[in-house]
């Protein structure tokens, strides 16, 4: 396991019930005061995006884990699978 692993304040994944459908691929549980605490901390920080990564431990037991990965060069950059919309192309 990383030593230098963030774990996301307030904000947990879990694997799906058993009796959960197959469609349902996990469950994340958020705390909500612990969460937006933890969010704003890094939006006071400069960070524009939070990532997560959903991840199954050595003991089976599911986890959320922050993703740190930047691209060089590019400081607040949105991950390059989500697309772009104009606000104007917005259904609202």
């Amino acid at each position: 396991m990383d030593n230098n692993m963030e774990f996301p304040e307030g904000i947990f994944a879990k694997a799906p019930a058993d009796q959960a459908p197959d469609f349902v691929k996990g469950k994340i549980q958020i705390k909500l005061d612990e969460a937006i605490s933890w969010l704003k901390s890094k939006q006071d920080s400069g960070e524009q995006w939070v990532s997560l990564d959903v991840k199954e431990g050595r003991s089976g037991k599911w986890y959320a884990a922050v993703n740190t990965w930047k691209p060089k060069g590019e400081k607040g950059m949105a991950p390059s699978n989500i697309p772009a919309v104009a606000d104007e192309d917005m259904p609202w």
